[in-house]
């Protein structure tokens, strides 16, 4: 089971390294994200590369491990602020690392730097007795560790609030949200959290009983499931790279207290909106953006988004999917459209999601699409 564990790290690890250089190399999406994505893996791989040849006595080149004791273990506090950081730049569309962010790396540094005071500024006869003898400095080391997963699991659920920060700011730019919304990376970091909670049990349960076997087990299976979400993060991170070049980076959520769009230019932007939406029917593209529409109905971004947000008191998803859904019903009660069915219709009015569609039309409605259409088609039977 060591071998195989050994083995399993190994792959991983080269891996991590190809994924990431591919990553730094990728022409597409966002390069601030690509490189931190790179980055995150490339932690992985060194943090990951140590086992194989150095660890427990099962590496294969154990009687080194003198040399490099735990020389990459650091690099495992660098996950939680590197997964924080993609995170980040996946919400903003201008991110750029800045200088002051390198405090998230403090931990590291002074992991490096308790095991180079601690063992390798010591002589080689004390460095043996630390490595074979000395079990208070490997007490010290699992503490470090459960820092570690502390560390970790804090970050994580710093980016799940950013994710539902997101989707709160998306609503107001975008019609369709299936290709904007982070819930791909809501669920990976949600596996991270119950991956790396399982992972602290088990470091629990290893310094209580010492079961060599059931320590390997279980760090396969972790192993494994980490490889499975980078590889997840990697593939859509990279499906979906140019999420955000609609946003305008200075119409963000702020307040309307220092607008000078006066009442009279709201009512009549309104009206504009209004005469446009109906006549041009722009809901129908299901890619309709804010943006996109201040430019066909000549209405600046700003103030449609005022418009939107406080006199009608919705967001901008809501106010054209009320449409998308009105526009359904009229389908729906048209003779014209009996023979087409509801995928083709949701398809029409500018939805590309069906589970969307059937959650926003039984939300307005109170009823769903099918229900809808055969009491409809009921009456008209009459």
């Amino acid at each position: 089971m060591k071998l195989i564990f050994n083995i399993l790290c190994l792959f991983i690890t080269v891996q991590f390294t190809l994924f990431g250089i591919f990553l730094v190399n990728h022409p597409k999406g966002s390069r601030t994200s690509n490189k931190i994505l790179a980055s995150f893996l490339f932690a992985n791989a060194l943090y990951l590369v140590y086992i194989p040849f150095f660890n427990n006595g099962t590496g294969f080149f154990f009687e080194y491990q003198i040399y490099f004791f735990r020389t990459t273990e650091p690099f495992s506090f660098l996950f939680g602020p590197l997964l924080y950081f993609y995170t980040v730049s996946l919400t903003i569309q201008d991110f750029k690392f800045k200088k002051k962010y390198l405090w998230h790396s403090l931990p590291f540094i002074l992991d490096y730097l308790y095991i180079l005071i601690f063992f390798y500024l010591k002589s080689y006869e004390v460095k043996l007795e630390i490595l074979y003898t000395d079990r208070w400095f490997v007490i010290k080391l699992l503490c470090f560790n459960f820092f570690f997963f502390a560390q970790f699991i804090i970050y994580l659920i710093a980016c799940l609030i950013i994710i539902r920060k997101h989707r709160k700011h998306i609503i107001n730019y975008f019609s369709s949200l299936e290709k904007v919304k982070l819930s791909w990376l809501k669920l990976i970091i949600i596996a991270y959290i119950v991956i790396w909670s399982i992972d602290l049990l088990n470091s629990c349960i290893n310094v209580g009983t010492f079961s060599i076997d059931y320590y390997v087990g279980m760090s396969i299976f972790s192993t494994l499931v980490s490889f499975i979400l980078a590889n997840l993060m990697i593939f859509r991170g990279l499906q979906y790279p140019n999420l955000f070049t609609q946003i305008q980076s200075n119409t963000n959520n702020k307040k309307y207290k220092k607008s000078p769009l006066t009442s009279e230019l709201k009512k009549r932007y309104l009206n504009r909106l209004v005469e446009y939406i109906e006549k041009e029917k722009p809901y129908l593209d299901f890619n309709l953006t804010l943006s996109e529409l201040s430019s066909k109905s000549k209405i600046p971004v700003h103030y449609l988004s005022q418009v939107i947000n406080e006199v009608l008191d919705k967001n901008f998803y809501t106010f054209i999917n009320e449409y998308r859904i009105k526009e359904a019903i009229k389908m729906f009660t048209h003779p014209n459209y009996k023979e087409k069915s509801i995928l083709d219709i949701l398809y029409e009015v500018g939805f590309n999601s069906r589970s969307t569609f059937y959650s926003l039309f039984q939300k307005i409605t109170g009823e769903t699409p099918s229900a809808f259409r055969k009491k409809v088609n009921s009456f008209d039977s009459k």
